[in-house]
């Protein structure tokens, strides 16, 4: 078949496939002359267990629900990016001496087995070059069990859509910064989902870090069912008041008598301690970046993800850390018609970077 003539005219069309523990959310974009035009984009809920702790446990189910999303897109797929679950994957820096491609490959395998005691054959593994030091090089090394990337595999050739590139949620979420201009030095990422938080600290150019952290937005849902609320009346609680603030700054004068929005600010408090566990974490990834990266200055802390629809979380960060605590836009820089994302936290921020960074892969 001859080349499409309209492909220059119309630009390339991108769908990016972000598969979460619980739901999948896609962005579909239009990309031309290194700007995305926003098409349109779904989320749907998994059905229970179909993702169990980061792996795909029931292929079918997956399936289904990922074609039940394509049938709500505005269009055909055109070229597909897909995420895996995030957590599941390695990533490391690495630094190995110059060598010619070929031994860079077998370098790179064998400091897989070092790292993970697992054979390179076993896994789906790829690696960026981030920079030149002396006579070495430093290298951003991406891994992946290949038995679960088989599963994602397996998803798509049910569907009869197979992806043309997979990546990761760090890469995609420090591309939508870079992209949107929110950025110019040093940031943090903060991304959590309903189990879990992944705490990345990242350049437009470089990348430092990339750490999970053991606390996600369940972790809050949980602490309200044991005081007294549903599983549904929690997560309505979590997205419709603001019960996380700073209470040693609230004034007395400002403090409302009545007994309901009083039983809300002590569900606020039974929240505190877990608030304060994410900004221990946060400051341990910051010392860590410090000492590693000296003469280096991180400028913002972005976050995004399910887990900051708790009403407040985020301007609780912003008071008890430095520097400047803000939540990612998702669709700050883009065109078209983005997806309403009301109450969500930025959840299709993952989604609209992996369009992003594929477009910006492809500009070079």
């Amino acid at each position: 078949m001859g080349l499409n003539p309209f492909k220059k005219i119309r630009g390339e069309k991108l769908t990016a496939i972000d598969f979460g523990h619980h739901s999948i959310k896609s962005v579909q974009g239009r990309s031309r002359g290194g700007e995305v035009k926003i098409l349109g984009g779904v989320e749907k809920r998994l059905p229970e267990a179909a993702i169990n702790q980061g792996r795909i446990e029931d292929v079918s189910q997956v399936a289904e629900t990922l074609e039940e999303l394509f049938r709500e897109l505005p269009s055909s797929p055109g070229k597909i990016i897909f995420s895996p679950v995030c957590g599941r994957e390695y990533i490391r820096r690495i630094d190995l001496p110059d060598m010619p491609e070929d031994e860079l490959k077998d370098a790179v395998g064998w400091e897989i087995e070092k790292y993970l005691d697992q054979p390179p054959e076993t896994t789906a593994y790829d690696y960026i070059k981030l920079s030149k030091n002396g006579s070495g090089q430093v290298l951003l090394l991406v891994v992946l069990d290949r038995s679960e990337l088989k599963k994602y595999e397996q998803v798509f050739q049910k569907i009869s859509y197979p992806p043309q590139t997979a990546n990761i949620q760090d890469l995609a979420l420090a591309s939508l910064v870079a992209y949107q201009g929110e950025c110019e030095n040093d940031f943090m990422i903060l991304n959590m989902g309903s189990q879990k938080t992944r705490i990345v600290i990242a350049r437009s150019d470089n990348f430092f870090l990339s750490r999970t952290v053991e606390l996600g937005g369940q972790d809050f849902t949980e602490v309200l069912k044991k005081t007294g609320l549903s599983g549904e009346e929690a997560e309505r609680e979590k997205r419709t008041r603001e019960l996380i603030m700073n209470v040693d700054e609230v004034e007395p004068e400002e403090i409302d008598i009545d007994l309901s929005f009083t039983e809300v600010d002590d569900k606020g408090r039974e929240l505190i301690p877990l608030a304060d566990e994410l900004v221990a974490e946060v400051s341990r990834s910051l010392d860590f970046y410090s000492s590693r990266h000296a003469g280096e200055s991180l400028e913002k802390i972005f976050y995004t993800g399910g887990g900051f629809a708790l009403k407040g979380l985020g301007d609780y960060l912003n008071d008890n850390v430095k520097p400047p605590v803000q939540a990612l836009p998702s669709f700050a820089r883009f065109k078209g018609n983005p997806p309403s994302e009301a109450g969500s936290g930025s959840s299709m921020a993952a989604a609209a970077g992996l369009l992003v960074s594929e477009v910006m892969h492809n500009e070079g």
